[in-house]
C-alpha cells in the first residue's frame, strides 16, 4: 500500500531538527507515521541545508540529509514548475520560495502539504490538496 504522499515545508524539518517545543512532537508524528511518503525538492534542499553545513552543525545536516534520503519523490527545478510558481504566487499572493514549494506538490501530486505557518497565511487559500499547519495557534 502506497502512502499518504506529503510534502514538508522546510519549517517543519528547522523545528523538528531545533527541537522546537511548540511544534517538534508534532513534526515528528508526521516524519515517523508509517502511511506516509515524502516528496521534496531541490527548493526545499536549498531552504535546509546551506546554513547548518556553513555553520558546521553537523547533527542538523545529518537530520536534514537523512530527511531527504528517505523522501520516495524529489521534484526537481524545472521550466514547467516555475510557470506553475508563477501561476499559485499571482492568484493566492504566496512568497516566491512559498509558491515554488508548492508548484512542486502539484508536479508530484501530493495530497498533504504541512507547514508551520498559521492558518491566516496564503498558503491556505489552496484547495486542490490539504494543506496542514502544526503550529498550535490558528492566527
Amino acid at each position: 500500500m502506497l502512502g499518504k504522499r506529503t510534502y514538508l515545508d522546510a519549517s517543519v524539518l528547522i523545528a523538528a531538527c531545533q527541537g522546537r517545543a511548540d511544534v517538534a512532537p508534532h513534526a515528528f508524528a508526521i516524519l515517523d507515521d508509517p502511511d506516509r511518503e515524502f516528496v521534496s525538492s531541490g527548493y526545499l534542499e536549498l531552504e535546509i541545508l546551506p546554513k547548518p553545513i556553513y555553520r558546521n552543525r553537523s547533527a542538523e545536516v545529518e537530520f536534514m540529509r537523512t530527511y531527504l534520503a528517505g523522501v520516495v519523490q524529489r521534484v526537481g527545478a524545472s521550466d514547467a514548475v516555475v510557470t506553475k510558481a508563477l501561476e499559485v504566487a499571482t492568484a493566492h499572493d504566496l512568497a516566491s520560495m512559498d509558491a515554488l514549494h508548492i508548484a512542486c506538490c502539484y508536479a508530484a501530486n501530493v495530497a498533504e502539504f504541512v507547514t508551520v505557518e498559521k492558518r491566516t497565511k496564503p498558503f491556505f487559500r489552496i484547495s486542490d490538496f490539504a494543506i496542514t499547519s502544526i503550529t498550535s495557534s490558528s492566527t
